[in-house]
């Protein structure tokens, strides 16, 4: 009987320190994923493809240059504005 106790509390440390380890390499993890995605790099693409989807999408009827050029504008403003 206590040999079978011995056995389960000695699981039951193995079980907790697995779980310490898993948490501390997820967190690890979390860490380097907020780090890459608050890169230059990153930041730079999304703003570079936001600007090329508004310039360079397919012709459709009802979106002309002139239309592009004023959301643009107004878009520039509205950033502008936040930042002061």
């Amino acid at each position: 009987m206590l040999l079978k106790l011995n056995r389960l509390n000695q699981m039951l440390v193995h079980s907790q320190d697995e779980l310490s380890t898993l948490k501390q390499f997820s967190d690890q993890l979390q860490h380097r994923i907020r780090q890459l995605e608050s890169s230059r790099y990153i930041r730079l693409k999304k703003a570079i493809g936001k600007y090329k989807k508004l310039f360079f999408r397919k012709k459709t009827p009802g979106h002309r240059p002139i239309q592009r050029l004023i959301s643009f504008y107004v878009s520039s403003l509205v950033k502008l504005e936040a930042r002061f």
